[in-house]
């Protein structure tokens, strides 16, 4: 009987199989460095254009057109989230309103239980407070996962910044590196393939952001004729965490109706689901 497979054949799959998880453990240690990497990428092709104007209209330099254009790109991100802060700053004024209203919801779901499960009151607060207490223990990994989160954000937006700014610098240098790895013949393919790759980019991450901006005015509308507090506020955090497909819509929906709830009624919060629902297709 022939044989069907090599003794070279194996020893090119073993050798693909161990590239393939040497990679995937590379980018696991090196997360850190990969992902603002891949978001500089981003970022800089969706800038090339603004940077290029910048060059060929104002005549900047091209150091001084890419720290423009990132700047700019920078102020616009910070003004949204700036924005977003200050109407944030409002929920204090309300928040004996929500308090109220929470525990008066509390007090009519401890009803309910007691109604329908025959669960006295002693014993659902025994309950919560076991509940509080291991809530209590655990308080303290919770704070430290917190605090290396927000040192994780700190250092993905540093390192984000500083990629897109080189990569817009070098760009050119880096086209052109591309070119001589290859034949002569083939370079007008690689700046087709290049040319293409930043279309497609541009025209994604553009229509991305016009998503965000038809979700926010939509979500702004129908929140304003329900007659639901800070519209403006929930409205922008719903067009910005509207990219995560299908958790952000489902992660607006509650904290815009945890809102609602805590300043106006149930009546309400059914008016502002279907809402929601209605803008998630209409998308």
């Amino acid at each position: 009987m022939r044989r069907l497979f090599s003794l070279p054949f194996y020893l090119k799959l073993a050798a693909i199989m161990i590239s393939i998880i040497a990679i995937g453990y590379l980018m696991r240690i090196g997360q850190t460095i990969i992902v603002p990497l891949i978001l500089g990428g981003l970022f800089a092709l969706l800038l090339v254009p603004v940077c290029n104007w910048f060059e060929k209209k104002l005549r900047f330099h091209r150091t001084l057109a890419a720290l423009v254009s990132l700047i700019l790109f920078s102020a616009f991100v910070g003004g949204l989230f700036t924005l977003i802060g200050s109407q944030l700053t409002l929920l204090k004024d309300d928040w004996p309103a929500f308090e109220k209203q929470i525990i008066g919801g509390i007090e009519s779901l401890q009803e309910w239980i007691r109604q329908t499960f025959n669960i006295g009151y002693n014993k659902q607060s025994e309950y919560l407070s076991q509940t509080l207490n291991k809530s209590i223990n655990q308080g303290t990994a919770i704070v430290g996962i917190a605090l290396l989160s927000l040192s994780s954000v700190f250092i993905l937006m540093v390192f984000t910044f500083l990629y897109t700014f080189f990569l817009l610098l070098y760009r050119r240098h880096i086209l052109r590196f591309f070119l001589l790895l290859n034949k002569p013949q083939h370079q007008a393919i690689i700046l087709e393939i290049a040319h293409e790759i930043q279309y497609v980019v541009k025209k994604y991450l553009i229509g991305l952001i016009l998503q965000m901006l038809i979700v926010a005015a939509m979500t702004f509308i129908a929140l304003s004729i329900i007659g639901v507090k800070y519209s403006l506020m929930l409205s922008l955090i719903t067009g910005v965490i509207n990219v995560l497909p299908y958790i952000g819509i489902f992660a607006a929906m509650l904290m815009i109706s945890l809102i609602t709830f805590a300043t106006s009624s149930l009546t309400h919060v059914l008016f502002v689901v279907i809402a929601l629902i209605v803008v998630h297709f209409i998308r």
